[in-house]
């Protein structure tokens, strides 16, 4: 059975959808880092818990809250990245 479907090619080269990627995914970065890091700045007082109570008294806990947010974000990821193989293995 022949296909008689043609996508048209933007470009030519792999090379270019590599590098669309990467400043995709390193803005991206950039940006989710930023808000983490920011989030328990810009939050007004009344909104705050005990945790930014905790973060103001001790500053050093800011730092852990944001690599465990680290942690869970590239956790995340990766868990869905991995249910993806096993999506395609059930198809």
């Amino acid at each position: 059975m022949k296909d008689s479907r043609q996508t048209p090619v933007m470009f030519e080269s792999d090379l270019v959808y590599i590098l669309i990627m990467s400043v995709i995914g390193v803005s991206g970065g950039i940006l989710s880092g930023k808000a983490m890091a920011h989030a328990s700045i810009i939050s007004p007082p009344h909104l705050q818990d005990d945790t930014g109570k905790l973060s103001n008294a001790y500053p050093k806990f800011n730092l852990y809250l944001g690599n465990l947010m680290g942690t869970c974000l590239v956790a995340g990821l990766l868990c869905g990245a991995a249910s993806s193989f096993l999506v395609l293995a059930l198809i």
